[in-house]
């Protein structure tokens, strides 16, 4: 798994500087780490759980759904009342997303699974 995590992380390094976001016109490159940093820990997460079975289709998906998961826990940190299991019965907005972060989620494993199985 080390060697694995080393070349991922190798190559994600390379990369870096070839982001046509980041390029500067005096040959260097400013990132945001904050997020790069990110998709790297995700990618390094997906691999040790899915292992072979992973790919780069997958870790497209993971990234759009950690998108969503980010912007669901920013609701009910800061929004008292849809933590509450009172107002998560009501058919509301939050959990509407949030019933389809869950079935993303588990369509994306089930496919991962499958994946898997055929292999």
């Amino acid at each position: 798994m080390v060697s694995l995590f080393s070349k991922h992380i190798n190559n994600w390094l390379d990369d870096l500087p070839k982001d046509p976001i980041a390029q500067k016109p005096n040959g260097a490159f400013v990132e945001d780490m904050m997020k790069a940093s990110k998709q790297i820990t995700l990618r390094l997460i997906a691999l040790t759980i899915y292992g072979e079975a992973f790919d780069e289709a997958d870790f497209l998906e993971i990234i759009k759904l950690s998108e969503h998961h980010d912007n669901l826990m920013g609701a009910a940190i800061f929004g008292k009342p849809l933590t509450s299991a009172w107002f998560n019965v009501l058919p509301t907005k939050f959990r509407r997303q949030m019933n389809s972060f869950l079935s993303e989620w588990e369509k994306l494993n089930l496919r991962i699974i499958q994946g898997a199985r055929e292999v």
